[in-house]
């Protein structure tokens, strides 16, 4: 997932899912957004984990999470800077996802 933050408070949030299992680097991973094989329980625990972080860590811009949700969800590794993953949030999906990022 991609969050944008301001002062630990996370203001917009971006969920995708890989089609590939766990393992395969994100870099060569294919992604969807949105979502497609997880549940709406998941994905509320997945946005309460972001929302979590973002305070616990008071992110102030953007910052990326991978999860492993058919197990949990559990993170696997949080970025606190944006990824390529960001930009492709930015255009279709979040048009204003960008203003955001202070």
């Amino acid at each position: 997932m991609d969050c944008v933050a301001c002062n630990g408070e996370v203001v917009c949030i971006a969920i995708s899912e890989h089609i590939e299992n766990a393992g395969v680097h994100s870099g060569d991973a294919t992604l969807v957004t949105p979502p497609q094989d997880i549940n709406e329980e998941t994905l509320a625990k997945i946005k309460a984990i972001a929302f979590a972080v973002g305070r616990k860590l008071e992110v102030n811009g953007p910052f990326n999470m991978q999860l492993i949700a058919k197990v949990g969800p559990r993170i696997i590794i949080c970025y606190c800077n944006a990824v390529a993953s960001f930009i492709l949030y930015s255009l279709p999906t979040w048009p204003h996802f960008e203003r955001h990022v202070i």
